[in-house]
């Protein structure tokens, strides 16, 4: 149930938290710790019934837009794309999801799309830190050294 899209968020949230030496030496427990911490603490995290989150995107192309999320406690999630030329909008209201395309069409999600906003969905629950809100995995795979 993770993303790509997520992993690219948040290890580099990961790495700010603690530092990347001090992370690799970390069990999964610690680094969620920290990670919770980071974030005002599981108290005030567990307390969150709304949220939203705005950030750019730049695709491959040079194409750049904008991405909106809102999302109800417990588990209704609206998805908002714009790019200038083309917008989107996809809904979950904890069983099934909505997609409304550029030419103004609805249809139920599936497939890869329904993971997608079922997996945004996830990490807006914080499920990986409470994991008895949603199913999911959390797993640590070590780390790997790069050219720099």
């Amino acid at each position: 149930m993770f993303s790509k899209r997520f992993l690219a968020l948040a290890v580099p949230g990961l790495m700010l938290v603690g530092g990347w030496q001090s992370l690799s030496a970390q069990t999964l427990d610690e680094i969620l710790s920290k990670h919770a911490e980071a974030l005002g603490g599981k108290d005030a995290l567990e307390a969150l019934r709304n949220s939203t989150a705005e950030h750019d995107i730049v695709v491959p192309g040079g194409l750049t837009g904008k991405h909106k999320s809102y999302f109800k406690y417990p588990n209704k999630l609206r998805s908002e794309m714009d790019f200038k030329v083309m917008q989107s909008l996809s809904v979950f209201d904890g069983e099934k999801g909505w997609a409304k395309d550029p030419n103004g069409q609805v249809r139920e999600l599936a497939g890869a799309e329904l993971e997608n906003i079922q997996s945004e969905l996830y990490f807006s629950l914080y499920a990986y830190l409470f994991p008895e809100r949603a199913k999911g995995k959390v797993e640590y795979l070590g780390t790997e050294k790069t050219d720099g």
